[in-house]
């Protein structure tokens, strides 16, 4: 961002026509304002009594169809209470209403039918209990409830300990949700806010909290099992692990330090908000904005500098992207979070200001309507973009200083006046006469510049096309945007394949595919022809010089490893499949594997087995990509494609730790007529299973036919007393009772028999050597000397013997 940027609006409130309630209801001040996580709904919950909390659809409203898609709701009845607090649960996602009595409401809107109810839950057990604060974590929610006693009233230290902390998970389906049993992570602990990231789950002590626990927060890891205590000037003075079914006292919890508590000065929190990071963001009332990380990493980020805030001031903060926005009395900040450097400051005409969740840029919610902020050169009154015929010699320059000897870098100006390459000149020439404007007159265009130009008609009409269609993505309805972002993906990704991918195109490709990344695994389909043959193999159909752009190239060389983020396109494409076709992950890594034995001579540096494996670029990528579902059977099958020893033997380890017997022996089949080596690997460590274990008896004929033909019974049998598990301590050694059903003589008989019976190939090898007539080998012939003539019969001789030349 820059200096000087301006506030596009987005959609305009009108102060006589539809919008002139929720214009009031923004107006008011102090409520709050969620946006959904599709972005297409407004959740408000007014300072005003009425409504308690208010839904409507962006789409509607804007539309001008005041109260359409609109949902209110009221305070509950009178065993509810007032609404305790609202989140966004589930994947697709529904809106809970929580009231503070315990009941709970899913929500979810149906487009032209409106907010339908999906069920009503009772969170709370206890009927005197009280919900205070609910947020949402993963796939089930959190809240902190009050929990009275049941006898006379207690002493004020410990009345304000009367609180406990509970989760639940929550599974929400079409129909319904399923509510999972109450967990109670910390008992006995004061008032606290939820604030849930989807790693963590602060816990901020309310403004009336005890003395003692007004100066502490907590932090909740529930993948680590973990609760911390942290205190912002100190960091983090304690992490205790949960109990594996209990809960955690919090005054156990703050014994630890309590020798701590009186130097310690309360919290200093005005407003605090979560970053896209899962950090806390925290500004006190002297105008500093702090970062608290979960482990209790505390770091300033920036000082307002303004005066001091009173409790009831409005202030928001909001931080994705590395951007820290802040908007305090009618001012707006923009701060970097990495370096806290001041990117632009404006006034706002408003006090009254909620940020809302877009991925793309920063928006605001104010009374007057939505805007987003729009950085100084992106407006429309901004800079303009440079001329067609200045990026013509920018690339020019890119392109000779690469491939100059020379140290001194090539300037725009020094190419253009110099002279020195007439080929940017010409170009430029080009492009301004063939995509001038259709107002303006025709120029005239030299005779080459006239032939050069009709043979990149083509190109120019495509790249008319493209400007066209980027006008068209800029300007379509909601609805038609993804169609015309697929076109445009998929125009931009052939265009790329067949130009040289440099490093900057192949970081412009990585880019494309972080951003639409469903429309480039659409265009990389299209552009590679892949589908599914009727025997269940993968087909494309492309040119040699685009199987060379996705397998290797120079450029891998520099990027391999995906150095400063940047991936090979070979990756790219590997993880495309792996997130929206894992199945034909392995066959695509087969099938470039096929093409690379065909392209390349094997070994050659220039092709992509000269370096790393595809297969193990491939298993990269399920690295960087870790979490799915099914990782480990893709792992095995990408092992098993590569059809190379080391990468078979380590997949059969993997079948055989996951107790997959039918898939080893079906590997094993398969394998081990490629390699007498791979056949005796395998073989041992299917013998060693049996000498441990009985789950491979049934399997034990088919495992007997893959005993290579060199192995003796001696070789079997102390293979056997090798792996035979370990006899009960203080038994004779004889007489010992081995854990589990033993390995007896009866199951090993076949193999014995079968090894007995059948000649030792070795034997037979020998026998083979020493009846051949080849037997001893030939003499090899003598070198020849300068001048000097072989010797006709001793050619001749090893001919007639058999041997080889």
């Amino acid at each position: 961002m820059r200096r000087g940027g301006a506030l596009r609006p987005v959609w305009e409130l009108s102060a006589a026509g539809p919008g002139r309630r929720l214009r009031a209801l923004l107006g008011g001040g102090g409520g709050a304002v969620r946006g959904s996580p599709d972005g297409r709904h407004l959740v408000l919950r007014p300072a005003a009594p009425e409504p308690a909390v208010l839904a409507l659809s962006l789409a509607l409203w804007r539309g001008g169809a005041e109260g359409a898609g609109e949902h209110a709701w009221r305070a509950g009845a009178e065993g509810d209470g007032a609404v305790a607090g609202v989140a966004f649960v589930g994947t697709p996602w529904a809106l809970a209403v929580v009231w503070e009595r315990g009941r709970a409401e899913l929500w979810r809107p149906v487009p032209a039918v409106g907010w339908r109810l999906l069920q009503s839950l009772e969170l709370c057990q206890g009927a005197r209990a009280r919900v205070v604060s609910v947020g949402s974590q993963g796939a089930g929610l959190v809240w902190c409830e009050e929990r009275p006693p049941m006898d006379a009233p207690a002493a004020p230290a410990r009345a304000a300990l009367r609180y406990c902390v509970c989760t639940r998970a929550l599974e929400v389906a079409e129909q319904g949700a399923r509510l999972g049993p109450v967990r109670i992570v910390l008992h006995n602990c004061p008032c606290y806010r939820i604030l849930a990231s989807p790693r963590h789950v602060f816990l901020l002590p309310a403004p009336d909290a005890h003395a003692g626990a007004a100066k502490l927060l907590l932090v909740w890891c529930p993948q680590e099992s973990r609760l911390a205590l942290v205190a912002p000037a100190r960091g983090l003075l304690r992490s205790h692990p949960l109990p594996p079914a209990g809960e955690l006292d919090f005054k156990k919890l703050v014994a630890g330090c309590a020798g701590l508590l009186p130097a310690l000065d309360p919290l200093d929190i005005h407003t605090c908000a979560l970053s896209d990071s899962g950090d806390l963001l925290l500004l006190s009332p002297r105008g500093a904005v702090d970062l608290l990380q979960p482990n209790g990493a505390q770091r300033c980020v920036f000082d307002l500098g303004g005066s001091a805030l009173a409790p009831g001031d409005p202030a928001q903060l909001h931080a994705r992207g590395g951007t820290l926005a802040c908007a305090l009395a009618g001012l707006l900040y923009l701060v970097d979070l990495g370096s806290g450097r001041l990117l632009d400051k404006m006034v706002l005409s408003t006090k009254e200001v909620h940020f809302l969740e877009d991925e793309e840029e920063l928006q605001l919610l104010m009374p007057t309507g939505i805007y987003s902020y729009v950085p100084r050169g992106a407006e429309p009154g901004g800079r303009p973009e440079p001329p067609l015929s200045e990026l013509v010699f920018q690339e020019a320059c890119k392109y000779y200083q690469r491939r100059s000897l020379s140290s001194a870098p090539l300037t725009v100006e020094k190419l253009r006046k110099g002279g020195m390459f007439q080929a940017p000149i010409a170009l430029a020439a080009i492009l301004h006469h063939g995509l001038r404007p259709q107002h303006e007159p025709p120029h005239g265009l030299p005779g080459p510049h006239a032939k050069l130009l009709s043979a990149l008609s083509l190109e120019l009409q495509s790249y008319r096309s493209l400007e066209v269609l980027k006008a068209c993505v800029v300007g379509a309805p909601e609805g038609e945007v993804d169609s015309y972002c697929e076109e445009l993906v998929e125009q931009e990704l052939t265009r790329l394949l067949h130009s040289e991918l440099d490093p900057d195109n192949l970081a412009y490709l990585n880019t494309i595919f972080r951003s639409f990344p469903r429309a480039a695994w659409k265009a990389v389909r299209a552009s590679l022809q892949l589908r599914q043959g009727t025997d269940g193999l993968l087909v494309a159909r492309a040119t040699p010089d685009i199987w060379k752009k996705v397998l290797g190239g120079p450029v891998v060389r520099e990027v391999e490893g995906g150095c400063n983020g940047v991936l090979p396109l070979f990756e790219l494409i590997c993880g495309s499949l792996h997130r929206y076709k894992p199945a034909w992950l392995p066959r695509f890594v087969a099938l470039t594997q096929q093409y690379a034995g065909t392209a390349w001579p094997y070994g050659s540096q220039d092709g992509p087995e000269g370096r790393v494996p595809l297969y193990k670029r491939a298993l990269a990528v399920l690295t960087r990509r870790a979490g799915a579902a099914g990782d480990e059977d893709l792992e095995i099958d990408l092992l098993l494609c590569s059809a190379r020893p080391k990468a078979v033997l380590q997949a059969v380890q993997l079948l055989v730790r996951l107790r997959h017997w039918s898939r080893v022996l079906e590997a094993a089949r398969r394998f081990c007529p490629r390699s007498p080596l791979l056949n005796k690997e395998i073989f041992a460590t299917l013998l060693a299973e049996v000498a441990q274990h009985r789950e491979l008896d049934p399997h034990l004929g088919a495992l007997w036919d893959l005993c290579p033909p060199d192995l003796a019974a001696t070789d079997i049998l102390a293979i056997v007393l090798q792996h035979l598990p370990s006899p009960v301590v203080g038994e004779p050694a004889p007489f010992a009772a081995a854990p589990g059903t033993p390995l007896t003589v009866g199951l090993l008989k076949p193999l014995l028999q079968r090894v007995a019976q059948c000649p030792r190939a070795q034997d037979e090898l020998y026998a083979n050597a020493l009846q051949s007539p080849g037997i001893p080998p030939p003499t090899p012939p003598r070198e020849r000397r300068a001048g000097a003539k072989l010797a006709p019969r001793t050619a001749t001789l090893g001919l007639d013997q058999g041997g080889a030349v």
